[in-house]
């Protein structure tokens, strides 16, 4: 079951932990970013082993209505990895589960009632005819057919789908940035003006091995300026490189706060915790018998970790495994006590024996140190390994050694957590990486796979566990980087076989298309013909994957709209590929939304629109005029304005936007109610064309400036027509003098 609220990493940090130590220094910054409406962003930097995870986890526990993400590194799960799309979807569950309210959560019906008399043979009814039905993840739809035929010589289909599915990993960040944060915080700040929407992310340093496609960071930096109800909290170890452009970009938005900017301040946090893990019984015994005094140990081992929080757990707690450690001369870095204290495992271990399998029966059993025979291979494939795996998982990946003492031996390195085993922190595994032999626990978990196959098109992938679907081709990866293996290992693994299964199991392709993202970025960092051809190859895989996404009637989509049917609308604008037609696809739902009073979501889907069109370039006038009608429709005055400005900043090479367009652009003020504007635009631009003057002259007579709207009504050469237009105009918003006056002219 997937951990939506992320409870498992706020329980192990804070709930679970009796030695946890509030950080109110952070609080009182927390609180003070709430409180300032030009903050939308707070950073937390520090230092790995800081207790930037914890702080964050600390204050998630507190705001039992925030949404919380914690990234971690390899993660490929469902609303767990670091891509922008299953952050957003994480967002949008949480806040829907959070505040249901804000969604409408209603059933949404669709209906369609056919009335036929007779139906002749090789004739064919069919109420619905969609390839694929993709719907958005955050609604529920009813969809309805009624089918009423007298005689029936031919074939009656209800509803005819190639494929059903609530496909939300389609949906492209730039639709689920509206679906589920923006549109909710602009309903959330209607019915609450006061409340706040806030969001925790930890680590976003673990980025940087995110492969391919658009991430957390990514949309955080290209994200449109959030609304004032909205504060993401954010903490990351340093790294100039990776959030330069963040920084550059919501400078306008952004507070910063470093860990360890005031040492003592976090000295006085650790010297707490220190002596909470100090009065531990069998600590203080091994502290005793060092002959040191408790105090100046305490305070000793706070000035050593330099408000290092991991520095002082990992002390403790290889003191608490082993008490005969030596106490005299500890290590002055983190590295350093990880050093420390798995010399002295190994070392204790010296003399020590194991009896490995030979795996021939005419073969006798061979000894082997205890250490290199079953400790170090344990800690090389938990220090590889890219999630947290079981006991059956770790007797198959070392099917020779023996298990039981293994993990006894290091339980102070290891985390058990449902029943599964990691390294228990971070930097750990990054301490393992240099010390370790790596690629050796890669190339045994893809072997174990393999199974003695010739091929991976070979192995039964129906018998293959979570674990495998998941990081298998990450571990192939890893091997092909290290040199351990040929590229075309990982080229063979994006087989046939496993999209099946992948699709079968998953109900998409999402997952299969992950791995050859994967091989994209594998291969683009070989130099090389046969790297090259392998990537062309994974690059051509990837486009037909998205080719087989299907296109929608636009009528459809607006029948949709019309029913008021926001969830079937948006999913179906979504299945189209195509960016023109993605673009057009989005217009007529969010139109027909509009109409039909779902103005928030409406809005969103004409938003998706223009940002397709801008990121695609091109620049369709007619398409361009209906979504400032739809917008000012919807008194939505900051999606006009975006409108104006992307006509503003249209491409040279595109000719200058027509007069009617214009003139539309004068209308939607109009109908927003801002005289100001339209008189401005009026006066400032030269309308030769009659329709566009027209427009304009009504548009200046709704806002009340009859005498602009007379006088360039009288200035044109169809000043007949015009001016009658104007004249019924002003008539309609009730000045009948003005208008009659006019009429007279």
């Amino acid at each position: 079951m997937t951990d939506l609220f992320a409870e498992g990493v706020v329980s192990q940090y804070v709930r679970d932990d009796p030695d946890f130590v509030p950080r109110p220094w952070f609080a009182d910054r927390f609180e003070a970013a709430l409180q300032d409406p030009n903050c939308r962003y707070l950073l937390l930097v520090g230092e790995p082993g800081a207790g930037k995870t914890a702080a964050l986890a600390w204050l998630a526990d507190h705001d039992r209505q925030s949404l919380r993400y914690f990234v971690r590194r390899d993660s490929r799960q469902p609303l767990s990895a670091g891509d922008a799309q299953s952050f957003l979807l994480a967002l949008g569950h949480q806040l829907a589960s959070r505040r249901p309210s804000l969604f409408r959560p209603d059933r949404l019906r669709i209906a369609v009632r056919q009335r036929i008399d007779a139906l002749r043979a090789g004739a064919r009814a069919v109420g619905i005819d969609v390839e694929e039905l993709v719907l958005s993840p955050f609604y529920q739809t009813a969809i309805q057919v009624e089918q009423d035929v007298r005689i029936a010589a031919g074939e009656v289909i209800g509803v005819r789908a190639g494929r059903a599915v609530l496909e939300d990993r389609l949906l492209s960040p730039e639709s689920l940035q509206y679906l589920a944060l923006l549109d909710p915080a602009a309903v959330l700040a209607a019915e609450d003006p006061a409340a706040r929407i806030v969001i925790f992310v930890d680590s976003l340093d673990e980025l940087r091995y995110h492969l391919g496609g658009p991430t957390i960071l990514s949309w955080l930096e290209n994200a449109p300026q959030l609304p004032a109800n909205i504060l993401v909290v954010l903490a990351s170890r340093p790294d100039d490189s990776l959030l330069g452009v963040f920084r550059d970009r919501q400078r306008q938005w952004l507070q910063e706060h470093h860990v360890g900017a005031d040492l003592g301040v976090v000295n006085q946090d650790a010297l707490q915790f220190a002596r909470r893990r100090v009065a531990n019984p069998i600590i203080r015994r091994a502290v005793s018998r060092a002959g040191a005094d408790e105090n100046a140990f305490v305070a000793r081992t706070v000035d050593l970790a330099a408000g290092n929080f991991q520095y002082l757990s990992a002390l403790y707690r290889g003191i608490q495994a082993s008490e005969q450690a030596s106490l005299d001369e500890l290590p002055e870095d983190l590295t350093g006590l990880y050093r420390f204290f798995v010399d002295q495992v190994a070392g204790a271990m010296r003399d020590q024996w194991v009896e490995l399998p030979s795996g021939d029966l005419a073969q006798p059993a061979h000894r082997m140190p205890a250490w290199e025979g079953s400790v170090e291979p344990l800690l090389t494939l938990l220090a590889a390994a890219f999630a947290p795996v079981t006991r059956s998982q770790l007797e198959r990946f070392l099917p020779d050694r023996p298990l039981v003492s293994g993990l006894r031996v290091i339980r102070q390195f290891v985390r058990e957590h449902d029943g599964g085993y990691s390294v228990y922190h971070d930097t750990f595994r990054d301490y393992l990486h240099e010390r370790l032999n790596v690629t050796d626990g890669h190339r045994r978990i893809a072997s174990s796979y393999r199974a003695g196959q010739a091929t991976w098109s070979d192995v039964e992938w129906s018998d293959a566990d979570e674990y495998a679907m998941s990081y298998l081709a990450q571990h192939v990866s890893a091997l092909v980087a290290a040199g351990a293996v040929s590229l075309r290992e990982l080229d063979d693994l994006i087989s046939r076989p496993l999209m099946l299964e992948k699709s079968r199991r998953y109900g998409s392709l999402e997952s299969f298309a992950v791995d050859v993202r994967l091989a994209v970025d594998t291969a683009s960092r070989i130099s090389g013909t046969g790297a090259l051809v392998a990537e062309v190859r994974a690059r051509w895989l990837l486009a037909n994957l998205a080719a087989a996404a299907l296109s929608v009637p636009e009528d459809l989509i607006a029948a949709a709209g019309r029913a008021g049917a926001s969830r079937l609308a948006i999913g179906l604008a979504e299945s189209v590929r195509d960016p023109s037609g993605r673009a057009v696809a989005f217009l007529a739902a969010g139109m027909e939304l509009v109409r039909a009073g779902e103005h928030a979501i409406g809005c969103g889907a004409l938003r998706t629109s223009l940002a397709v069109m801008d990121a695609a370039g091109f620049f369709p006038i007619p398409a361009i005029s209906r979504m400032l009608g739809g917008f000012a429709q919807a008194a939505d005055r900051a999606g006009v304005d975006l409108v104006v400005e992307f006509i503003d900043r249209a491409d040279p090479v595109q000719p200058s936007p027509e007069q009617g367009l214009l003139a539309d652009v004068i209308d939607a003020y109009a109908v927003l109610g801002d005289s100001v504007t339209c008189s401005d635009r009026a006066t400032r631009l030269m309308f030769s064309d009659t329709a566009a003057l027209t427009t304009v002259c009504r548009a200046l007579a709704k806002v009340g400036d009859h005498e602009l709207a007379m006088r360039l009504a009288e200035r044109s050469t169809a000043r007949v027509a015009v001016g009658s237009e104007v004249a019924e105009q002003m008539v309609l918003e009730g000045s009948i003098a003005d208008g009659a006056e006019l009429g007279r002219v």
